[in-house]
């Protein structure tokens, strides 16, 4: 979450693009950021990718949200729709 997504970042992004793969882009040791760095780094996070959300070990922020998401998208790819 310190750091702005790299080139290898939007390299990975450009090679998984034809797979039309879902991707979420945790920001990780948000504990570290302040809470008004905190939606200055998701909104530019937000430019390099679609899914995004803030993630600490530590704090276990976005921890739950994660899963939730993750679990949402196997169910969907399971029955066949990915909405």
């Amino acid at each position: 979450a310190r750091h702005p997504a790299t080139p290898q970042d939007e390299r990975l992004l450009e090679w998984l693009a034809p797979l039309q793969l879902r991707c979420l882009a945790l920001l990780t040791k948000v504990d570290k950021l302040s809470r008004a760095e905190r939606p200055r780094a998701l909104a530019q996070a937000r430019r390099a990718f679609a899914d995004v959300l803030l993630f600490s070990s530590v704090s276990h922020e976005g921890v739950i949200e994660a899963r939730r998401r993750l679990a949402q998208w196997l169910l969907e790819t399971r029955s066949g729709s990915q909405e």
